[in-house]
């Protein structure tokens, strides 16, 4: 069974350090309910201006305690059909969960953000906790993506 993150927090994350190509290190705050600064102290893992999967798998483990960061997993969905697969997954979430959503562009870029389960319609709400840009619906900057890899927590 999976679950997303219970987020009590509100408004944008942002580098204490001014870093501005740190997406991953904000989501991680963002879904833990702290700083970026916070995350650092706990974690001890500075932030980088990319982030592999491993680097953000690293940074919850640094940051939980280890029974909770094993409770933390990710997910890897693939294109054509991102969008199916992702509101499938949403679905099974409780309303105003949170998880982390990042992607790859067809260029090799990539970002990542906080989607929440946030309507009885089926609509998720992307949000960049980095830049502070208004809720979006799929997709995030009205793109395409090869691959999106979802982070949440799993429940027994």
């Amino acid at each position: 069974m999976s679950g997303g993150f219970d987020v009590t927090r509100s408004g944008w994350v942002n580098s204490w350090s001014g870093n501005t190509t740190n997406c991953y290190y904000c989501c991680v705050a963002y879904l833990l309910n702290m700083t970026t600064e916070e995350l650092f102290r706990r974690s001890q893992i500075m932030q980088e201006d990319t982030g592999t999967l491993r680097d953000v798998n690293l940074l919850f483990a640094g940051a939980l305690s280890p029974r909770d960061a094993a409770k933390v997993v990710s997910h890897t969905f693939f294109a054509p059909d991102l969008e199916g697969q992702i509101g499938a997954f949403m679905r099974s979430l409780t309303f105003g969960d949170a998880v982390g959503f990042g992607y790859t562009r067809p260029d090799g870029t990539g970002h990542m953000v906080v989607v929440s389960r946030h309507d009885l319609n089926g609509h998720n709400i992307y949000f960049d906790v980095q830049n502070s840009t208004m809720p979006e619906l799929f997709p995030p900057e009205g793109g395409d993506f090869v691959q999106a890899t979802l982070f949440y927590k799993s429940h027994p």
